[in-house]
């Protein structure tokens, strides 16, 4: 690997971490708060957020498929499942 690839692997990480994002999600586990209302979901790729839910997400389920998004933070929410 070459400098260049360095480089450009760097900037593509940072670019990933600071940027918002979306992603269809399955619901692993609700968690101990999760009535105050957080939840697991797995994003894709072997990796598995803290999302905070909508209100209008009253009974979430393990399996569930959702709709999580990420903003410019880092943090997760769950709009809603999936038809």
């Amino acid at each position: 690997m070459d400098l260049a690839d360095i480089i450009h692997d760097v900037v593509r990480r940072l670019l990933d971490e600071s940027s918002a994002d979306w992603r269809m999600g399955t619901v692993t586990a609700l968690t101990p708060d999760s009535t105050a209302g957080t939840l697991l979901v797995d994003v894709g790729g072997g990796t598995v957020v803290k999302a905070r839910r909508a209100a209008t997400y009253t009974s979430p389920v393990v399996g569930d498929r959702v709709w999580a998004d990420r903003n410019r933070a880092g943090e997760w929410r769950v709009t809603g499942k999936l038809a």
